[in-house]
């Protein structure tokens, strides 16, 4: 497949960019609200990065908890996080021109009304290019995650600790999540969850079995449709990861969860070559078959079969 041709995306290195709002008090509070009404258009939360995945759970729950569509991009190693929003926007990635597919990108979030919430791509990536072409037609609403400025958005800086005024907007979108810990009318559940969040959280000793699916899902590198779990490892493995809360699902693609992310990636660096060929098939017969999975697949290759990894390094 022939190289794909990426344009630098421009980002500023000092002070805001032209056109930017200058940082204001609570930006969590102005940034939930610029959410919540839903208008088409780029914008970069300016986050800590210890706080990037809170802030991005709390803007996606706010969207759904308002009956809108709001999609978490995450990405990976192995697939740019611009294939999780095409996935959850229901586009095919199979043009991957970014003017073409930044054209898909918008109309479908337009149609659909979407809030798409994603790290911040390095410049001269794959997403960036995708997303220079969607700053000029958004469709949506896509915001982005990070500590560095991107051009001509409009900037909300978010801190790591929260007032009380902005506690009470997060704990408001987390009552009224559908299925979540909180939506429950019964008070003595509700006491219940509330005495366990003041417990210290303790993470479930795995089995061998669950410790192998784990494995396999760190060192896929991205998201995995949630209806193929069984394809990574043993029903028993899956069952217990769920039980576990080690998965995190969005958009129908699961993640390890952040609770269980130091763990995976300890498993991933002590993988054996069984869990790596497992991996390697696996994502080989993903439904779809891409440069970033091909490529990603010859990395994990090169432990177990360095001429199979030429050879897909060759094809991608």
């Amino acid at each position: 497949m022939a190289a794909l041709s990426v344009a630098p995306l421009s980002f500023a290195t000092g002070g805001l960019p032209t056109g930017a709002m200058a940082p204001q008090e609570s930006g969590f509070l102005r940034l939930d609200e610029r959410v919540s009404s839903g208008v088409p258009g780029m914008v970069l939360a300016r986050v800590p990065s210890d706080a990037e995945q809170a802030l991005a759970s709390h803007l996606v729950r706010r969207v759904r908890t308002q009956g809108g569509v709001g999609i978490l991009a995450r990405g990976g190693a192995s697939a740019p996080a611009l294939r999780d929003a095409a996935i959850g926007l229901g586009v095919e990635a199979t043009d991957l021109d970014p003017a073409r597919f930044a054209a898909q990108l918008s109309k479908r979030a337009e149609a659909r009304h979407a809030v798409i919430v994603l790290p911040c791509p390095e410049a001269g990536s794959w997403d960036a290019a995708v997303l220079q072409e969607l700053h000029a037609s958004p469709g949506g609403l896509w915001v982005l995650l990070g500590e560095q400025a991107f051009t001509e958005v409009d900037i909300y800086d978010v801190g790591t600790n929260l007032s009380r005024a902005e506690r009470a907007v997060w704990l408001r979108a987390a009552s009224e999540e559908e299925h979540g810990p909180l939506s429950d009318s019964s008070l003595a559940k509700l006491e219940s969850f509330w005495e366990g969040a003041r417990r210290p959280a303790q993470r479930m000793e795995l089995t061998e079995a669950g410790k192998r699916v784990l494995t396999v899902v760190s060192l896929l590198g991205r998201g995995w449709p949630s209806a193929g779990l069984g394809e990574l490892g043993s029903a028993e493995g899956v069952d217990e990861l769920h039980r576990a809360g080690a998965l995190a699902t969005e958009t129908h693609l699961v993640h390890v969860s952040e609770a269980y992310a130091d763990h995976a990636s300890e498993l991933a660096t002590r993988a054996t070559a069984s869990a790596r060929s497992s991996a390697v098939a696996a994502t080989l017969l993903a439904r779809e078959t891409d440069p970033w999975a091909r490529m990603h697949a010859a990395l994990l290759s090169l432990v177990v079969d360095p001429a199979a990894a030429s050879a897909l390094h060759t094809s991608a």
